[in-house]
């Protein structure tokens, strides 16, 4: 699939005018592998799924786009269609329409985590972008981050952690170190 083609879907698929030129985010989203994370606690276990993907964005100046964003193969819907470059007809096809206005992509990456220790298992989802994607349903139950800002768990009490994460028999994360200071965790093995 050419770039035009492909970004014409994306435009399309978010409901956005054909009027909307697409620009890319200076910004890209953080290498799985740069990502930084909170650690569990002693016989907790965290099992991580993460995924890379492009979407429109909501704010940020850019570049234009002009190469494909995927390997995909072409598809056929235009195999047969003729390019026209006749500057007399562009003049009034251009009068048409209302002039372009830019819609920044850029990459994303979203993160499922599954925390589990002997008494619970909790989840916790994030999507790490430069700026707020269009498409609202890549968000729901999804913590929204910047390239930069670490994975840190929000706890039952409020807080947020990064290291020495547990979780109780209610599936709240809780630090490890104050095990005994909540009186909102459920059953813990206080040895």
């Amino acid at each position: 699939m050419g770039a035009e083609e492909h970004l014409a879907r994306l435009v399309s698929g978010a409901g956005l005018p054909p009027t909307r030129a697409v620009v890319r985010h200076p910004l890209q989203a953080p290498h799985v592998n740069e990502l930084r994370h909170s650690t569990p606690a002693d016989g907790v276990t965290v099992v991580r799924r993460s995924a890379t993907s492009h979407a429109l964005l909501t704010e940020g100046e850019s570049e234009p786009v002009t190469r494909p964003l995927s390997a995909d193969p072409p598809s056929t819907e235009f195999v047969g269609a003729v390019p026209v470059d006749n500057e007399r007809l562009r003049d009034v096809l251009a009068g048409l329409v209302e002039p372009a206005t830019s819609v920044p992509m850029g990459g994303y990456v979203t993160v499922d985590e599954r925390w589990q220790s002997p008494y619970g298992v909790a989840t916790h989802r994030y999507l790490i972008a430069p700026a707020t994607p269009l498409d609202s349903r890549l968000m729901p139950n999804r913590t929204f981050l910047r390239p930069g800002e670490p994975l840190t768990v929000p706890l039952a009490d409020g807080t947020m952690a990064d290291r020495d994460v547990s979780v109780d028999s209610r599936s709240h994360l809780f630090a490890a170190e104050r095990r005994a200071d909540c009186t909102d965790l459920g059953l813990l093995d206080q040895r």
